[in-house]
């Protein structure tokens, strides 16, 4: 069972470094593209924020049925 959960977290760590490919994504956009204007760079920057705080919301929801899985999985072994 912990296993399930344990590829579950890596997964979600993985989709949280997925921050960084979309930052790229914004200065590629306003630097090689078109200028972003100031409403526009807010209005990502606070998307991104947004999405993000979600992400890493369910990433420690997935890290916490992680760790209880494995406290179940040791009570178990000790019984």
């Amino acid at each position: 069972m912990s296993h399930d959960y344990r590829f579950a977290l890596e997964q979600k760590i993985i989709e949280c470094w997925n921050v960084v490919e979309d930052i790229k994504a914004v200065y590629t956009v306003h630097q090689d593209r078109r200028a972003l204007d100031t409403d526009e760079m807010s209005n990502v920057l606070m998307g991104l924020e947004h999405l993000y705080d979600l992400k890493f919301e369910v990433l420690f929801d997935t890290f916490e049925k992680h760790l209880k899985a494995i406290h179940e999985a040791k009570k178990e072994g000790e019984e």
